[in-house]
């Protein structure tokens, strides 16, 4: 026994436990308490992803991910998660920088539906804070045309412009404009830099045509009509010659004013008629 004290006493603190451990293995809950747990979907996934995650809480491999896709899609444990479970899941994902690894899980339809739940979710229940990691995990993913489409994200993500938390719909707007400058095989424009503010200009006259908020606000961020290739840049019309506007024609008289002239003189053999 006093050997075995003397190897207890010479590890390291962080070795006694799991010496400890083998020794004694831990007390495993019995009865209801193990049952609750099993059945908890959180449980389930914590104890998955201490098995998934490296030592940045990335995603270790492909049959990490596999798994993590696996677990997602099912709805005994993807679709019974909470937020404790969601923001796991998120931090996780963004932790992951391998392309490959991500471009696995973006090309899993029921993965990304469920994000998609996820996310709808945390709108209707007005959970902004959710709502906002969430819209961050999606601006990590290296997203498609097709997963966009398949996963309908661009339609919910483009609804999350519409909510009044400020914070939520800068995140939004930026995210769409990043989708649909993807969709469109453009670069996102970068930020312009900050500018004096110029005086107001004066107000446009009562006649003068405006044009409503909503239409300029769906106009510049309509993702659905861009990514059904309807968004493309539009050409000026040009009109027909017949709506052109035409300077008037001044008309020209049909006659010419005639010039006083002399009578002809008469010929040299005319006989001239003599006065009585």
């Amino acid at each position: 026994q006093s050997g075995c004290t003397g190897c207890w006493l010479g590890l390291e603190p962080q070795d006694r436990l799991a010496r400890a451990q083998q020794i004694v293995p831990p007390a495993r809950p019995v009865g209801p308490a193990r049952g609750a747990m099993e059945n908890d979907p959180n449980m389930a996934l914590i104890s998955a992803m201490t098995e998934l995650c490296g030592q940045n809480d990335e995603i270790r491999g492909a049959p990490q991910m596999k798994q993590l896709i696996s677990l997602l899609a099912s709805d005994e444990t993807g679709g019974a998660l909470d937020e404790t479970g969601q923001d796991l899941v998120a931090t996780s994902l963004k932790a992951t920088e391998d392309a490959a690894l991500l471009d696995a899980f973006v090309r899993s339809e029921a993965a990304l539906k469920r994000l998609v739940k996820w996310l709808e979710a945390s709108m209707s229940g007005e959970r902004a804070d959710q709502t906002r990691v969430l819209l961050s995990l999606f601006a990590h993913l290296p997203m498609t045309v097709e997963a966009l489409m398949a996963s309908k994200a661009g339609h919910v993500v483009n609804n999350a412009r519409k909510v009044e938390n400020e914070a939520v719909k800068k995140a939004a707007v930026e995210l769409v404009k990043a989708w649909k400058a993807m969709s469109s095989g453009k670069p996102a424009a970068p930020k312009p830099p900050p500018v004096a503010k110029r005086p107001a200009a004066p107000a446009p006259a009562p006649d003068a045509k405006r044009v409503r908020p909503e239409a300029a606000e769906d106009e510049d961020f309509g993702l659905d009509s861009a990514l059904s290739g309807a968004g493309a840049p539009r050409k000026a019309s040009l009109k027909p010659d017949h709506l052109r506007a035409r300077r008037p024609v001044q008309q020209l008289p049909s006659t010419l004013p005639s010039r006083s002239r002399p009578p002809p003189a008469p010929a040299p053999d005319a006989a001239v008629p003599r006065a009585e």
